[in-house]
């Protein structure tokens, strides 16, 4: 059983493998070729990469943010129930 697993998986990966049959041709290759028209505009790839870094940092500062204001909450939370106790137990002790 494992022979025929292997047999079909290395038919199924050699069938992906093979490039195109044909070659272009010379409208194809016309296409492909450089404009000149088009030099004017440069490449965007230092300032896409720049663009999503800003926006990582931007991510990571309002995670930061958000984490610290929880913990800030919760900080207070436990002060003003420390402030409860601390009355409850002395009032029970002035009666």
């Amino acid at each position: 059983m494992q022979a025929v697993r292997s047999s079909i998986a290395r038919r199924l990966v050699v069938g992906q493998s093979r490039g195109m049959a044909t070659r272009s041709g010379a409208r194809e290759d016309l296409l492909l070729e450089k404009d000149p028209a088009l030099s004017k505009y440069h490449s965007v790839k230092d300032t896409v990469s720049a663009i999503k870094r800003f926006g990582d940092v931007l991510v990571i500062l309002v995670a930061a943010g958000a984490v610290f204001e929880i913990g800030w909450k919760v900080q207070e939370r436990n002060a003003a129930r420390a402030e409860e106790s601390k009355s409850a137990v002395a009032s029970q002790s002035a009666e």
